[in-house]
């Protein structure tokens, strides 16, 4: 199976979170791995154990991802790890959970540590494991690589990105995993090895192979739902490979948990990872069939497929940069939601355009979306990334293309690096005949300073797009 890094969303009751994007990571297959993590299943139901092989002598270690508990501030490890080594402690570092040597000085080359798998979602980061019914749970491989740094002082000034740590040449980190229960869809199971991401299944769960994906769904899962993701995530991935060619992620996997009936909730959760889609879903709402709740199950599962092609074929480069394709899977999304409901689709796209104005604009009024990870603004990605997205579809469709022709030629223009970045976006919006004042704004806006109503108003305006808001403002300079 292909394991390719891509971008995690969530929906939250409607709201959605960026991921930050590992860059600058040795591609598979590197000569000598940073670092090496092996989990076993213990004989104790729910515990596992992870054993970490450093490769050199450095005194912090960080992990590659340190998302925070959901609604919290908060790391989420401390709640279910325990190192076993003498001498070591887990602890945080400005944006980073880290391994330190309590004397201070290099931690030891080998490192214990036993854990019980995390369920709960995190803000901006991969879900650490699923409950899949049954005794199975997915575990994602990614949160136990790690890469070392010179000193706790070096990590402190850190944003959310820790590829500006010097003297570090690259290198995967390798998971393994052991066990008679592990899986991960290969023809050997109970043993293997993975350099790059992906959720491992331990149980005895089966998964359903159908001629467009594999799933495994939670047996407790409402009937409806999983009928609706089963039929129309195939028609989701036929509309994108009709206009963007083929993903290249190989054949999807789908994993679905159920977190139950909660009162008062409606809750979509979940990544895309690969080949993998994986959704937790939760509320009392879900139980009983409902176009609308239909219609944000459809977005959600369109937005985390249109990553096969924005994430997985092109990255976005820097953590901030995170609008250009989380808007852009938010666009894809709801034009292949039209595609499949017309009656549905167009009013929740309105729906979808005026509460993206709004976390657009408490995103960008303390600051550019190049800090909103360190602000906590997340959210801020998907608002502004869509209307960003909708500008470009305007210049798009004037030059006689649409969003989809937009996008397809950025791929195959930055194909080979496998990045394009946010001004790269930008400049690609002027090329094809975009308003070169809407560039400014959204340029001031993404990079400079931010904005406000008046600001996302005026580059509506100038690029001849409606603003969700209402009236527009006056243009102004």
């Amino acid at each position: 199976m292909t394991r390719g890094l891509a971008f995690v969303a969530m929906l939250m009751a409607g709201a959605a979170a960026a991921a930050p994007n590992p860059t600058e990571r040795a591609k598979p297959g590197s000569p000598e791995p940073v670092m090496r993590a092996e989990i076993r299943d213990m004989p104790q139901a729910g515990i596992y154990r992870v054993g970490m092989t450093l490769s050199e002598d450095a005194p912090v270690w960080i992990f590659l991802r340190s998302g925070l508990a959901r609604g919290s501030d908060a790391s989420w490890r401390p709640e279910g790890w325990t190192v076993l080594t003498p001498g070591v402690e887990l602890t945080r570092i400005g944006h980073h959970d880290a391994l330190i040597a309590k004397d201070g000085g290099d931690l030891p080359r080998n490192i214990v540590i036993q854990f019980r798998p995390y369920t709960g979602l995190l803000e901006a980061d991969y879900q650490p494991a699923m409950d899949l019914g049954d005794g199975s749970v997915a575990i994602f491989s990614d949160h136990f690589t790690m890469r070392p740094a010179p000193s706790i002082a070096a990590v402190q000034q850190l944003g959310q990105d820790w590829t500006p740590l010097p003297d570090y040449e690259g290198g995967h980190p390798v998971v393994s995993f052991r066990g008679d229960g592990f899986f991960d869809g290969s023809d050997y199971p109970g043993r293997f090895s993975l350099e790059e991401a992906s959720y491992v299944i331990h149980g005895d769960i089966v998964p359903t192979v159908g001629p467009y994906m594999s799933t495994i769904i939670d047996a407790e899962l409402p009937t409806w739902l999983g009928t609706q993701i089963e039929a129309e995530t195939p028609q989701v991935l036929d509309f994108y490979a009709e206009r963007l060619g083929p993903h290249e992620s190989g054949t999807p996997e789908l994993l679905i948990s159920w977190n139950g009936p909660t009162p008062g909730t409606s809750s979509l959760g979940g990544s895309v990872i690969g080949d993998q889609i994986v959704m937790q879903i939760e509320g009392d709402m879900l139980v009983e069939e409902s176009r609308g709740l239909g219609a944000n199950a459809r977005q959600f599962i369109a937005h985390e497929s249109a990553h096969f092609w924005l994430g997985n074929l092109v990255d976005y480069g820097r953590p901030g940069d995170a609008w250009s394709t989380e808007g852009g899977a938010d666009l894809m999304a709801l034009r292949a939601g039209e595609a499949i409901d017309p009656e549905v689709g167009p009013r929740f796209a309105a729906a979808v355009k005026q509460q993206a104005w709004g976390s657009c604009l408490q995103g960008i009024e303390g600051g550019p979306l190049a800090t909103a990870p360190e602000r906590g603004l997340h959210s801020s990605f998907y608002g502004c990334g869509l209307l960003f997205s909708l500008v470009a579809e305007k210049a798009a469709q004037e030059a006689g293309g649409d969003f989809f022709t937009f996008w397809s030629d950025l791929i195959e223009a930055n194909r080979e690096g496998g990045t394009v970045s946010a001004e790269e976006w930008i400049a690609h919006y002027e090329a094809i005949g975009g308003s070169a004042a809407a560039a400014a704004f959204m340029r001031t806006i993404a990079f400079d300073r931010g904005g406000d109503f008046n600001t996302l108003s005026a580059l509506l305006a100038y690029a001849g797009v409606s603003s969700p808001a209402g009236p527009r403002a006056a243009p102004s300079s």
